[in-house]
């Protein structure tokens, strides 16, 4: 596993790569590695020639500072964890490697109502953040696969819209979220968590899986929604729960096929966020 901090490295170490037409796959990442990046490298592992790590605490994307501020920062432990891995490339890049004079403006994405709800009201310029550093990692890693993981579902759906309007012969791939035992979904921000904390926040899963079983008894995407919301408040402090269409982001109603239920919530002030899926069977007779 080669540890490269500059683009110079970068390019230096992916040119024969690109010279031979390699598989490049792209696994970006703002450190605090967990077995749900494993997962990507490994699933790029399987597909790729080569397999990049971006290692990047980007500032552009956190509307609270107190949030950039505080978020994990582990890289020892990262690279150790990658060791273990197929990873071939670890690009660890400062601020100024991405964020120069140099820097093109963030990309003009259009993404209609994904980039208006949910993470989009509650966080303003975050996707414009995230939009921008994205757009220069593919930019800088020119990789063939993008690997993300499903648990930052808009986020997911935000980037693929990126990749449709300026970067189309790349492919991306997600995979499911990785869950604790207990259903946590893994996080970076689950090591923030204090004890009691940590304690509680399984029942937001738990929380959606009752509402996915329910489903198809009342589907009343409204109803859920109030009642995750007061659901999630008895032991935190809820942000949202939304019912949309998987595909389009819209307000899901009973006859969505693919929904999906995204919530984020603080638990012990700590912002954690989540989702499921339901395949809608239920359908109103005409």
């Amino acid at each position: 596993m080669l540890i490269v901090n500059t683009l110079k490295q970068l390019n230096d170490a992916l040119a024969s790569a690109r010279q031979r037409h390699h598989r490049i796959g792209l696994v970006p990442t703002m450190g605090a590695l967990h077995a749900g990046h494993t997962s990507l490298v490994a699933k790029a592992h399987s597909a790729c020639d080569v397999v990049v790590v971006s290692i990047f605490v980007n500032p552009t994307q956190f509307n609270n500072l107190d949030d950039l501020h505080n978020y994990p920062k582990t890289l020892t432990a990262d690279l150790n964890l990658l060791f273990q891995t197929n990873c071939t490339i670890v690009y660890t890049p400062d601020t100024a490697q991405l964020y120069n004079a140099q820097t093109p403006p963030p990309p003009d994405v259009t993404l209609g109502i994904i980039g208006e709800v949910m993470e989009a009201q509650h966080r303003p310029g975050h996707f414009k953040g995230v939009l921008q550093v994205v757009d220069l990692l593919l930019t800088q890693v020119a990789p063939t696969e993008l690997y993300l993981g499903q648990k930052d579902f808009q986020q997911c759906a935000v980037i693929s819209q990126l990749i449709q309007q300026h970067h189309p012969h790349l492919q991306l791939i997600t995979l499911p979220t990785i869950r604790e035992t207990d259903g946590l979904a893994m996080s970076s921000r689950n090591s923030r968590l204090d004890p009691h904390s940590r304690a509680l926040a399984p029942n937001i899963h738990q929380t959606l899986q009752h509402i996915k079983k329910a489903w198809h008894t009342k589907p009343d995407a409204t109803h859920w929604q109030h009642w995750g919301q007061a659901q999630i408040n008895t032991f935190g402090d809820c942000e949202y729960v939304k019912l949309v269409d998987a595909l389009t982001l819209l307000p899901a109603n009973s006859t969505t096929q693919s929904i999906v239920i995204c919530v984020a919530a603080l638990i012990g002030g700590v912002r954690l966020i989540d989702n499921i899926k339901i395949e809608n069977t239920h359908q109103k007779s005409t």
